[in-house]
């Protein structure tokens, strides 16, 4: 697995202290977070306390961080072909071969456990070639497409 950060969150007053592991190396993974409330809730004073109680949060979506900077990125082959960052179903695509497309645009819907992941053109440029239909199935580093 990935590793751990920690980190202390105030909420409407309440400071909790977090754990989250990165479970996945692509841009939409899933994180678990424990939650600890702390003993003692402060507004803001920075100081550090035990944590006393502990409570467990579900999953949270991580769309806002996927990839987006230059160079290719976790679903891009050096040769502009764009992988499959998770095993899965094709629901959508939302381009066609010659279209133009913008880095970070939305190019796919892969359906994995019953969940909808959006893939987003990791560089701009005409798509070439794509390589899946929808209702297709995929393995994750499946190419699914080639954008130059």
């Amino acid at each position: 697995m990935g590793s751990k950060k920690r980190f202390k969150v105030t909420v409407a007053g309440e400071t909790y202290e977090i754990e989250v592991e990165e479970i996945s190396e692509y841009g939409s993974s899933r994180e678990t977070a424990e939650i600890q409330k702390d003993s003692s809730p402060q507004k803001n004073s920075g100081s550090n306390s035990t944590a006393a109680k502990d409570n467990k949060m579900a999953s949270k979506d991580n769309d806002e961080e996927r990839d987006t900077g230059g160079g290719a990125s976790k679903n891009e082959t050096a040769n502009g072909q764009v992988e499959a960052p998770m095993a899965g179903t094709v629901l959508e695509l939302k381009v066609g071969e010659g279209d133009e497309v913008s880095e970070g645009e939305l190019i796919m819907i892969l359906e994995a456990m019953k969940m909808e992941n959006e893939v987003y053109a990791p560089t701009g440029g005409s798509v070439k070639n794509i390589l899946v239909s929808e209702d297709q199935s995929v393995d994750a580093s499946d190419p699914v497409m080639t954008i130059e």
